[in-house]
């Protein structure tokens, strides 16, 4: 497989991006199956993955890349803290947790 991946650098990329991309969707699809924001976007490309209790640093550093979404997909990691949001409301939880931390000082 190594020298398959040497020989053919192009191929390796796009079938690993097209397999991240179902790990996402699946991931995605355990969290909430209707796929739809709060706010009521449902475009899958704009769908992130948001932790309620803001401790997305904690999985960022344990479990990196896709293995997030394996996790998730396979039950090993707990999805009571976690919902589907769009870019947009996660964007917006980010900016009041970073009013909150400038407040507290």
């Amino acid at each position: 497989m190594k020298s398959y991946r040497k020989k053919h650098p192009d191929t390796t990329r796009k079938w690993n991006k097209n397999a991240n991309k179902s790990r996402r969707m699946r991931a995605l699809i355990v969290i909430n199956s209707s796929l739809v924001c709060k706010c009521g976007r449902g475009k899958v490309s704009f769908l992130e993955i948001h932790h309620r209790n803001r401790d997305g640093k904690k999985d960022r550093k344990e479990l990196k890349g896709s293995s997030f979404y394996d996790a998730i997909i396979q039950g090993k990691r707990k999805i009571n803290d976690l919902e589907v949001v769009c870019k947009i409301c996660n964007l917006e939880d980010y900016i009041e947790q970073l009013k909150e931390e400038y407040n507290k000082d």
